[in-house]
């Protein structure tokens, strides 16, 4: 099947991916689709840093607010609404230009997904099992001695990838480390360019810090007793979206609001320093974030036709 051409900017949080996104759409007649998990969920605006109505109005944006905080959204599921919103984008002849933070949901854009066989029932319940009697620490030493490729990539307390990564191995013998390196190497869906913006490491720092006392500025904490409000439970996975859990904590008196802003900043800097060595591991162009003109005209240079 005849795939549309994409631009695809990547790269860490707060490193201004948006704003280029939208300088590129506007002069490319482009449209944004998103390509952050977080994202694609209702309701969960401060935290996710997601672009403002008046962004929207301007620019036509795709798979933001697609399911709701209890509703499940995976890699697959991104896909097949990605391969539909850059398909009717490109039917009206225009740039899709693909946005987003998720290094996962723009691999498996490109190469597909990775064919894992289906994990039978038994065996995801017994990992279940030992991860709650044993621990993830328990179980990432476990993983070191059947795939010590995979634990290199996981903290120890990644539960639920550790626990994912055990489970292929027990149910079909091969380390989940193969699929995943088969899939990369896989063939290319779209005809593309991609590129990622990057900062000196303590730029990026300060950039983070003065985002998270933004999210507190524009109402995060009121964002947060909403979900509440509305039923949502607190554990839902659409929650790790950082800063959730700590806006909960606050609330219920567990946590003050300044150590909850200084854990925030903590857990976006790793966050950041998790998505800097995923996408220096992909095959993408580093534009340097502090010189936006020529991150655009670069951009724009690589589109077909321009």
């Amino acid at each position: 099947m005849s795939r549309a051409f994409i631009l695809l900017l990547v790269g860490p949080t707060a490193s201004g991916k948006s704003r280029l996104a939208m300088q590129v759409a506007a002069a490319a007649g482009g449209e944004l689709v998103n390509c952050d998990a977080q994202q694609t969920y209702r309701h969960l605006e401060i935290a996710t840093a997601k672009p403002s109505a008046e962004d929207r109005a301007r620019i036509p944006h795709h798979l933001y607010d697609v399911v709701d905080p209890d509703e499940k959204i995976n890699a697959g599921l991104f896909v097949a609404m990605a391969d539909a919103a850059i398909a009717e984008i490109a039917g009206r002849g225009r740039l899709p230009l693909v946005v987003g933070g998720t290094g996962l949901y723009m691999r498996t854009l490109l190469r597909g997904v990775a064919q894992i066989p289906e994990i039978p029932a038994a065996v995801r319940n017994q990992v279940l099992q030992s991860m709650a009697t044993e621990g993830a620490p328990a179980l990432h030493a476990r993983l070191r001695d059947v795939d010590p490729a995979a634990a290199e990539r996981l903290h120890p307390n990644d539960a639920q990838r550790v626990s994912r990564a055990l489970e292929v191995f027990i149910a079909t013998g091969t380390p989940i480390s193969e699929y995943q390196t088969a899939h990369h190497i896989a063939e290319v869906r779209y005809p593309h360019a991609a590129f990622a913006v990057e900062w000196p490491i303590k730029e990026l720092e300060q950039r983070i810090r003065a985002r998270v006392d933004q999210m507190f500025d524009a109402g995060l904490m009121d964002e947060a007793r909403g979900l509440l409000e509305q039923g949502y439970p607190r554990d839902l996975r659409a929650f790790k979206a950082l800063g959730y859990r700590e806006a909960f904590a606050v609330l219920d008196g567990t946590l003050t609001e300044r150590d909850a802003r200084e854990r925030i900043k903590i857990l976006h800097r790793q966050y950041a320093k998790r998505q800097l060595t995923w996408f220096r591991k992909e095959q993408v162009t580093w534009l340097p974030g502090d010189a936006p003109d020529a991150a655009v005209e670069a951009m724009l240079a690589a589109i077909p036709g321009r």
